[in-house]
């Protein structure tokens, strides 16, 4: 939905390219893996009881999603503050 309000119907969940697009399908692909490890947990359904297993496998989805974003946003700032240089040179 918000993909659709953003780019004013021209965009979805499935098609487009824009950076915005691409930015909210690595949001929901990398934060997908938590609901599906809390369900593995003690607090969950109990499949995996090792405390340091899933201490690990918390901190290990912490890192991954958070820093896959931060390096996709720093991306994202990098073509634009270049796309800006290249204007100003011509």
């Amino acid at each position: 939905l918000q993909i659709m309000e953003y780019s004013n119907g021209q965009e979805g969940l499935t098609t487009g390219d824009s950076e915005f697009r691409k930015a909210t399908l690595l949001l929901l692909s990398t934060w997908a893996p938590f609901p599906t490890w809390f369900a593995l947990s003690p607090e969950g359904f109990g499949v995996i009881d090792n405390v340091l297993v899933i201490q690990v496998g918390w901190a290990f989805l912490n890192i991954v999603s958070k820093f896959v974003f931060i390096f996709y946003i720093q991306r994202i700032k990098d073509l634009y503050c270049n796309r800006l240089k290249t204007k100003r040179e011509l």
